[in-house]
């Protein structure tokens, strides 16, 4: 037997170090069923990508009580669409005001459109005065310089003090009000059209519940 030793695994090794051999040799075998399997199954991934698409996305959660709900659709029912819409995320809800309805390019007088809405709007943060109000102005990517604004900064920062200015003669108290702009810096579209641009530029009136401001 000992013409034989180290070509058969289950035989004793030789002291010679062909045990470890073997183990190569089996191990390098391993490798290529794998490999093999691999290859005669392309579909693997696919499959699992498939299947991954189709899993069920989670809703998003609903910031709103039942309370604030039913207080937004007596307020500001028949108001929504058309540059003026709702946002809600985690314990907040955003009214939004597109440029279309509140100020002319490049100013921060408020039109009477908006003057309109935000009249509902008092309303509602007047009733749920359990509720901070932020409100933030957003403009476009054009840089503007003209005798009332300097930059972006400037005329997103007055927009929202024109806004908060209007809530304040409507009742609300000016403890529960905070104003910051943006500029162009936080955009809900891409800036590749003219129309994009134009959504971009907004008045965020964002109700956040008192204590997680």
């Amino acid at each position: 037997m000992k013409a034989y030793a180290g070509r058969f695994p289950f035989e004793e090794p030789d002291k010679d170090g062909s045990f470890w051999g073997i183990i190569d040799v089996l191990t390098l075998m391993l490798v290529f069923f794998i490999v093999m399997y691999a290859q005669e199954s392309p579909e693997a991934g696919t499959v699992a990508k498939s299947q991954a698409a189709d899993l069920p996305v989670a809703a998003p959660r609903k910031a709103e009580s039942p309370e604030i709900s039913q207080a937004v659709q007596r307020h500001l029912d028949g108001l929504l669409g058309n540059g003026f819409y709702i946002s809600s995320s985690g314990q907040s809800l955003t009214l939004i005001l597109e440029e279309q309805l509140s100020f002319s390019s490049g100013e921060a007088t408020l039109a009477a459109d908006a003057l309109a809405i935000l009249d509902r709007v008092a309303g509602l943060i007047l009733e749920e005065n359990g509720y901070d109000v932020v409100i933030s102005g957003h403009t476009d990517d054009v840089p503007i310089h003209n005798e009332f604004f300097r930059s972006n900064w400037h005329l997103s920062a007055a927009r929202a003090v024109a806004v908060a200015e209007y809530l304040l003669g409507c009742g609300v108290t000016p403890q529960r009000i905070t104003t910051q702009g943006f500029a162009e810096f936080r955009p809900l579209f891409s800036r590749d059209t003219p129309q994009n641009r134009g959504k971009n530029r907004r008045v965020e009136i964002t109700l956040l519940k008192k204590g997680v401001l």
